[in-house]
């Protein structure tokens, strides 16, 4: 009797529950049926294929499916148990919640075709052995994807740090903003010819030697690096960013953090006019 044989010491009962789905149809007609029995700590899926003129063990449809149901307990459940272990023992100094955050974005980080590339790696498998250990599939022929594992978590990690320094730069930022007189009301934010151009709300430029001075900086600061110093030192109650010039695409999120409802977006008006 052709048979494929499952051994696993975690998620014996999901991966049961995808093989009755999957091969319903082959269960159904007879094909073959699906026993399981425990030994230790692993269980023993055994797919027995009854009527072998008809279906074999190395039946590409057949193993393409398996292949795909193993890929996918491993994506799906075992690597994001590896995740959470992997970082609860390297990044134990994190909060919980953070610890959270970084596992969310491992598991984002790793490649989208990561569950075809283990499916295809099970399928080459099963066509020249009736008996997968998934524990020592993953232990001794995964050891690439368990490596981008780590790969994945530090990038996480970096990311968590990168995010934890930005609010607290947005956090001391606002509070100074809060101590900070304003020097005009409403500051309108214009681009012209890649140039930046700060009016009042009567069109009128912006008069302040500390912006002039800030606005000549352009070959030597980042353009929104400009913009966020000079409204701190404007300290407006309103923000009207005009957007008309596509060249100029560098985020506005800082501002819409520091500022939040001060700031208005616009791109529907006629754009600046010198008059």
């Amino acid at each position: 009797m052709n048979q494929i044989i499952i051994a696993t010491s975690r998620y014996g009962e999901e991966i049961e529950a995808l093989l009755k789905i999957g091969l319903a149809e082959q269960i159904k007609n007879g094909l073959l049926n699906l026993d399981k029995y425990q030994a230790g700590k692993y269980k023993f899926l055994a797919l027995n294929i009854i009527k072998t003129n008809l279906l074999s063990s190395t039946n590409d449809c057949f193993l393409t499916k398996v292949s795909s149901i193993l890929a996918k307990i491993y994506v799906d459940f075992w690597e994001k148990d590896l995740i959470s272990k992997i970082a609860a023992f390297e990044y134990p100094y994190f909060k919980r919640e953070e610890l959270e955050r970084i596992k969310n974005n491992a598991v984002k980080i790793l490649t989208m075709d990561r569950e075809r590339e283990i499916g295809k790696k099970i399928y080459e498998f099963l066509l020249e052995n009736s008996l997968i250990n998934l524990d020592g599939f993953i232990l001794f022929r995964l050891q690439k994807e368990v490596s981008e594992i780590y790969h994945s978590l530090d990038l996480a990690v970096e990311e968590q740090i990168l995010e934890k320094e930005y609010q607290e730069f947005i956090k001391v930022v606002k509070c100074f903003l809060e101590i900070q007189p304003v020097k005009v009301r409403m500051v309108q934010v214009f681009w012209v010819n890649g140039y930046l151009v700060l009016v009042d709300e009567h069109q009128r430029k912006v008069e302040d030697k500390f912006i002039e001075n800030l606005l000549t900086q352009r070959q030597r600061l980042f353009l929104e690096d400009i913009l966020i110093s000079a409204l701190i030192s404007l300290a407006p109650e309103k923000i009207i960013i005009h957007r008309h010039d596509d060249s100029i695409n560098f985020d506005l999120k800082p501002i819409k953090d520091i500022f939040e409802e001060r700031v208005e977006i616009c791109t529907k008006c006629e754009g600046y006019r010198e008059g």
